[in-house]
């Protein structure tokens, strides 16, 4: 016998079947939930069970690890002990030498005595002429053709023959200082020549802008190209 089915009751059994399903799908939501929250309370009572609180664990035990390295003694002692028992020396190799400045000895170039000496800024009584004017020089008593003696070491630079103070020689001594023998007769030397102390640079003649004086030597000093006393300068004064 064959029953035909009521469909009222066929959408009956589906609404059942669907409704049967939302059920099951709210439970397994329900228990998914509650397991998560009995999870979540057993980390939070016991922290050491977590992943994370081992990682933490792990990086302290690095952090202390560092903290705990022994320091380097050498720094300490440099700290308690930083004066040295070794006693000081000068580095002699890297000092420079220092150098005393040269000392030189002049001569007189004649033995005569001073007829006129030195003046720059007052006038004195020209025998010649019959005037007032300076004398940048010193005048040296002496004889006829008598020799005349370098004063020092040196190089002579200059013969000239002037219309006031005859025949000239002039003699570099370094150190800025140059000498003129005025009122000689003859030399013995050229421009260039080397000469030492007490070398005959000539004999006398006459000088004359001075020949009222009678013979003598005009001698002129300068000291890096300003005229000055000639005692004064090569140290000959009494």
């Amino acid at each position: 016998m064959n029953y035909e089915e009521n469909p009222k009751e066929q959408r009956f059994i589906g609404s059942l079947g669907f409704y049967a399903i939302i059920a099951l799908c709210l439970i397994a939501i329900g228990v998914i939930a509650w397991f998560a929250v009995s999870r979540n309370s057993d980390d939070m009572n016991n922290p050491d069970s977590s992943l994370p609180n081992e990682s933490y664990n792990s990086s302290n035990e690095s952090y202390n690890d560092i903290s705990e390295v022994t320091p380097d003694n050498s720094m300490s002692e440099v700290v308690e002990n930083p004066v040295t028992d070794v006693p000081y020396e000068e580095d002699v190799s890297s000092q420079q030498p220092q150098t005393q400045p040269e000392t030189v000895d002049f001569v007189l170039p004649v033995e005569g005595k001073v007829l006129k000496g030195f003046s720059d800024t007052v006038l004195q009584k020209s025998a010649t002429y019959g005037d007032m004017r300076l004398h940048l020089g010193i005048d040296m008593q002496c004889n006829e053709k008598e020799a005349v003696k370098s004063v020092g070491s040196g190089t002579v630079t200059a013969i000239e023959d002037d219309s006031d103070f005859g025949k000239c020689i002039s003699v570099d001594y370094g150190n800025g200082i140059v000498v003129k023998y005025c009122g000689l007769l003859s030399v013995n030397y050229q421009s260039g020549d080397n000469v030492r102390a007490g070398d005959e640079l000539g004999v006398i003649g006459t000088v004359p802008c001075e020949c009222a004086d009678g013979y003598h030597l005009h001698l002129e000093a300068y000291k890096d190209g300003v005229c000055v006393s000639p005692l004064s300068l090569l140290g000959l004064e009494n």
